[in-house]
């Protein structure tokens, strides 16, 4: 199974300058996929396989090359796509 793919919303997350992920990431065949909450943790965060989007219900656009990263409320995105949105950065909560 490959859960190569993240739901990002630019609504939330720092004034607009940082991506939020969706759900909390759950276990292979052991759990539901997580559709709720927001969080600005990657390893923290839902990952899907196309075919779960594909059949989610929401229907997002694809993030495509050249897309502007906040062109949409929220998408779907490879994991290995995300570097092509621009810098990366690390948030330290306290």
């Amino acid at each position: 199974m490959n859960r190569d793919y993240v739901i990002v919303s630019t609504t939330y997350g720092l004034g607009g300058s940082c991506l939020m992920f969706w759900g909390e990431h759950t276990q292979d065949d052991a759990e539901r996929r997580s559709f709720g909450g927001y969080t600005r943790n990657l390893d923290g965060c839902e990952k899907y396989t196309k075919e779960e989007l594909d059949n989610d219900g929401y229907n997002f656009p694809y993030y495509e090359d050249g897309m502007y990263w906040n062109k949409y409320d929220n998408y779907y995105i490879k994991i290995s796509d995300l570097e092509k949105l621009g810098r990366k950065f690390t948030v330290i909560y306290i």
